[in-house]
Order: structure tokens, then sequence, then C-alpha cells
């Protein structure tokens, strides 16, 4: 007992009044009179905090003395663990000093907390409703509000509710149709405080600038506010129908259960969830938030969304080559392999294609294997009928990769040194591994081959010469395709094609008919194309 009196003698023995009298519950302060918590700091720990020199072992000290299990001084606490976490990866002691950015901090931080003893927070939170900018959607809304009744119903079971009318009817909803009656009643009263006030004190709407000035609004039976009608005398049909329910525009509630009905009708045309939503609310500018909804939908937006094409980079030099000889620039590829019949057995063959990348013509061969030399006596029959290119472009080899595994290895035998050896004005180039976009201008023709092919071969019993004589009507139909526009209006108008730049014109067959070619026709055709030419400098 004596020791007990000596302990008590340095106890403070204020005895503080009756509004200011503070009880500790769980570990929290509270103010009974006022119903708040509130938060007590020790005096001596700030002034010793003060005095002292701050080190680790003493900034760690005042921040754990801070008691918060709510976590209701987040925002403040955050800022000294902060400091806190600085002051730890200094990799100071636990009493040396602080470094002088950390002390800083430290003092500025300390200062404020001595203003703990003033925050003042509410007991109980009145409010049983969920927020709702925290969902997204009204069906996680109304399983939140579900499982807040279950709570309380819980609560509640062993507490008598005499005179709390409104929780004992709120405690017996379980339906989601009856959760939005709580959510309507939440809405209205924050919107439309002051209409709600005036309606049940019996005066109308004077507030010209309110939105249900020029309606004629009422409060039903349940508490929510609705617009009355003319149609009451109608049978079969719906209170909501009859006298719709008010609801603001620009609320949380109004979004999440006009979402909600966009998501009910599977996004479709926004006229069909006005009309639905129109036969049970009265919102202000209701299809203009029908349609911002539909705008913000993430599954609309991906519907609608469109592909923006990249930048297309310029064309190479080998596609802009004026002045130059056909196949001056020459891209090759190869396709196949197609199975003849040579006496009574099979050998495979490959279609080899030659594409001029400057005027799109095109040369086919074949190759009886993909080995280098039967590619140089392929490539030395193109120099001999179109002439010896200044540059050939190729695949490096890895874009066959989904052929048969033969196709890639022979393809990667094929040496360019020698090639380069046997031509020497003739350069070699290999686009990059892994890139056969920067072949399209030959995969595109090895396509339109290879389709026209398929038509007109035979599917068994194929010989090399009737390949032969395939590959060469294949040549003469791409060489005669248009490269420009085809023009209808006039019969003398003619499409730009491969084989002018070839033969002259567009068809391998040349154009029959008389032509005068005598001496005299000559002079008079000179004679006026002078005359044309004289005219135009002159006009010009």
């Amino acid at each position: 007992m004596q020791a007990l009196e000596d302990d008590c003698e340095g106890l403070d023995k204020r005895i503080s009044a009756q509004d200011e009298a503070q009880e500790m519950v769980l570990g929290l302060w509270w103010l009974p009179g006022q119903d708040l918590l509130t938060f007590v700091v020790k005096p001596n720990l700030l002034a010793k905090a003060s005095k002292e020199r701050p080190t680790k072992r003493r900034v760690l000290s005042v921040v754990m003395s801070i008691f918060d299990p709510l976590g209701l001084l987040g925002f403040f606490n955050i800022r000294a663990k902060i400091i806190l976490q600085n002051i730890w990866r200094s990799n100071i002691g636990w009493d040396d000093d602080l470094t002088k950015e950390d002390e800083v901090d430290w003092r500025h931080w300390l200062d404020l907390v001595s203003k703990l003893n003033t925050v003042r927070i509410p007991r109980c939170m009145k409010c049983i409703l969920p927020d709702l900018q925290h969902f997204s959607k009204l069906e996680k809304l109304r399983a939140a509000q579900l499982c807040v009744l279950d709570f309380l119903r819980i609560v509640t079971k062993k507490t008598k509710l005499d005179g709390r009318l409104e929780l004992q009817k709120m405690l017996l909803l379980k339906r989601s149709k009856d959760m939005d009656v709580i959510f309507i009643r939440i809405c209205q009263e924050e919107e439309f405080y002051s209409e709600i006030t005036s309606l049940k004190s019996g005066r109308r709407l004077n507030d010209r600038k309110s939105l249900l000035f020029k309606l004629s609004p009422y409060i039903d039976d349940s508490g929510i506010l609705r617009i009355k009608g003319r149609i009451d005398n109608i049978e079969g049909v719906e209170v909501c129908v009859k006298r719709p329910i008010i609801l603001p525009r620009r609320h949380r509630l109004t979004y999440l259960l006009f979402e909600f009905y966009h998501r009910k009708y599977h996004h479709v045309h926004n006229e069909i969830v006005v009309n639905e939503l129109r036969q049970q609310y009265w919102v202000c500018s209701l299809r203009a938030l029908v349609k911002e909804v539909s705008s913000a939908c993430p599954a609309c937006r991906i519907r609608r969304a469109r592909p923006k094409p990249p930048e297309m980079s310029d064309l190479p030099i080998e596609r802009l080559s004026p002045y130059t000889p056909p196949f001056t620039y020459t891209g090759v590829d190869y396709f196949g392999p197609y199975d003849i019949v040579v006496g009574r057995h099979r050998e495979k063959r490959w279609g080899v294609l030659f594409t001029c990348l400057t005027v799109r013509a095109v040369h086919l061969d074949i190759a009886t294997s993909l080995s280098t030399d039967s590619y140089l006596c392929v490539l030395k029959s193109f120099v001999a009928g179109r002439g010896c290119p200044r540059r050939m472009l190729s695949d490096n080899g890895t874009n066959f990769r989904g052929a048969s595994r033969i196709l890639k290895d022979e393809i990667e035998r094929i040496s360019p040194v020698l090639m380069e050896r046997q031509y020497p004005e003739l350069e070699f180039t290999f686009i990059p591994p892994g890139s056969p976009h920067m072949g399209g201008s030959w995969e595109r023709l090895v396509r339109s081959t290879k389709s026209i092919l398929s038509e007109i071969l035979p599917h068994s019993g194929l010989r090399e010469e009737v390949l032969r004589a395939a590959l060469a009507d294949v040549e003469s139909m791409l060489n005669s395709r248009p490269l420009t526009y085809v023009p209808l209006e006039t019969s003398e108008s003619e499409a730009l094609t491969p084989n002018h730049f070839l033969i002259g014109h567009s068809s391998g067959l040349r154009e029959r008919g008389s032509r005068d070619r005598d001496g005299a026709s000559l002079a008079r055709g000179f004679r006026v194309a002078s005359q044309l030419a004289d005219q135009f400098w002159k006009d010009g």
C-alpha cells in the first residue's frame, strides 16, 4: 500500500469538468458528454522530444506512442513514417544524430503533434448507407447494403427498437427492389432538401430556380418524391408509370441506375433505354444522360473503336526509279513445290518469281531444286531474257520457317558469295530476318500466282511442260493487270499495265489493222504534229 501511495503522489490528480471528461475505451479516448472520439498526446513526451537531440530511437518512440487502431490519423501518421523510412535509409545508428534534412522534417512534424488533442471524430455514424462513389455497378451497391442490414439485424437482435419505426422498416427489407427505396430517398434528400421540407410542411414551391417549380411534386407513403399526372384513372398500370419517381441528373445513384438499365438491355440503341426509364423515373435531360452513360461504357467504347492505321513510311528508292529499264530493281522469291510426272516417277519443281519493283512487271520460271546451282541457272536465264538488274532483293530465308524443314534448310544453303562472284555488277540485298512485310512487293504477287495456278493446273498427272506453259499464261495475266484506274468514259482510253513497259501495249496480242506507212502520210503527220506543238507553246 505504501508503494502504491508513493506512485500516486506524482500523478496528475486534476478533476476535469463533466463536459471535458475523457474515458479510455478499447485504447481510444472518448468524450461521453459529446459522444466524440479524440486523441491524447502526453505533454511530457512532446516536451522531452523537443528538448533532446533527435535520434532514430527517439523518433521511433514518439511515432509509436500515437495509438490509432482505426486509421483515423492515417493522413497525419503517413508523413512520420516517411520520415522514419528516410532515417533508416541513411544507415545511422540508434543513438546517432539525424541528418540535417531529416531533422528539419522531424521538427516540422513534431510541431503539429500537439494539435492532435483538438481532433474530434463522431463515434456514431448515423448514415447506414455505403458511399456511392466507391461503387461502379448498382448490383454491388445493393449487395453491400444487404450486408449492412444483415449486420444491423445481428446487432439489434437483443435490443429493443421501440420508437424507431424507420429503422424497423429498414431492417425488414430483403429484396433488391426494396433496397432502391433507401437509395432513392437518400438521393432525393441530398438534392431536393428544400423542396422536400416545403412539401412536408404543406407549403407550395415558390423558388422559381428549382427544377421542380413547374412540376407537381408530392411525397408518397414511402417518403419518395414523385410527380402527379393526369392518368390516375387508368387501370392495369403500375404506380411508377402513373406517377414517376423524381431523380436528380447529377447524382451518383442516377448514373448507376442508368448504367444498370444500359447493361440490362445489352448495350443496344439508346432510345430503348430512354423508353424503359421514362416509364418509371423523371430525370431532367434524360436522353442526354443516357447518351453520356453509353459513351462512358467500356464495352460500348471497345465495340465502337476503330483502329487507327499507322503512318506509312516513304517508299524505298527501288520503287521510285524513273528512266530505268524494267527489272533494273528486282525482287525474287520461291513458291511451291509442285509434283510433276517424269516417266514413271514423280519429282518436285519450284516456281521462281522475279518482279520489277518499279513497274511491277513479273517474270516466272521453274527451278529443279533449291540448291545454289539451280538458282544460278534460273538467274542466268532471267538475265539473258530481261537484262542484268542493278540490284536484286530477296528474303533472308527465315520467312520460310512455315514451310517444310527441307525447304528452309535448302534455301539457307544458297550462297550469295557465289552469285556476287558470277555477277559483279549485280548487288544482292537481303531483307532482315523475320520481317516478311518488307517483301510485300513479291509476296503479294506470289499469292496471285498461286491463286491462278490452283484454277488452271490439273490435280494429278502434271507434267513439266504443262507447268511451264501455265506459268507463261500466269505471267501474261499478271503483266496485263492495270496499274492505274480503268477509265470507262471512252473506249479509246486504256489503263497503264506492266506490258506497256515490256511490249508497248497491254495485251500479248498485237493490234491488227491496215496502217498507211507511205511517205506522204508520214510527212502530213509530221506537219500536223509540228503545228499542234507550235500552237501549244503560243497559247502557253
